[in-house]
């Protein structure tokens, strides 16, 4: 083999490797694009990086968003650490958004962590069980998804 073909093929598998996670990036890009397009427009704080890593820790990150839209319009301020550690909690995070921008209206003086304490002592006996079934019920309907195609 002449030493000019010897030298061309790790060119060509590292352009290969280049092409392939430049692939893979613009599909994870894609995935995220919308969400981030939206909230690039409606002026909420919200990165690529910062969908992505909700997305790996499990949570509705299209849920989050449309609380920080909400909560924006409204003319408060929620810190989107403490709307992703809400919905890990199992809180209907527009039940308290509104509540939020209520108790502004009403210029009374609360905070987030006290307005989810509020809705989580507040849930019935039964909701709050639903809610604990909530990951393992959708494992369960996936993999009965999967099962039937």
């Amino acid at each position: 083999m002449p030493v000019a073909q010897a030298t061309q093929i790790p060119v060509m598998v590292l352009a290969g490797v280049i092409v392939l996670l430049g692939l893979v990036l613009m599909i994870v890009f894609l995935m995220v694009a919308g969400a981030w397009f939206q909230a690039r427009m409606c002026g909420v704080p919200l990165s690529v990086l910062d969908i992505l890593g909700m997305k790996f820790r499990k949570v509705d990150f299209k849920a989050v968003l449309r609380a920080l839209v909400l909560a924006r319009q409204g003319g408060v301020t929620i810190p989107r650490r403490d709307l992703e550690l809400a919905y890990l909690q199992g809180v209907d995070l527009q039940k308290v958004t509104l509540a939020m921008i209520e108790a502004k209206r009403q210029n009374r003086e609360i905070t987030f962590s006290e307005t989810v304490e509020a809705e989580l002592k507040n849930r019935p006996a039964e909701d709050e069980e639903a809610r604990e079934d909530r990951p393992q019920r959708r494992k369960d309907e996936r993999r009965s998804r999967r099962d039937e195609r």
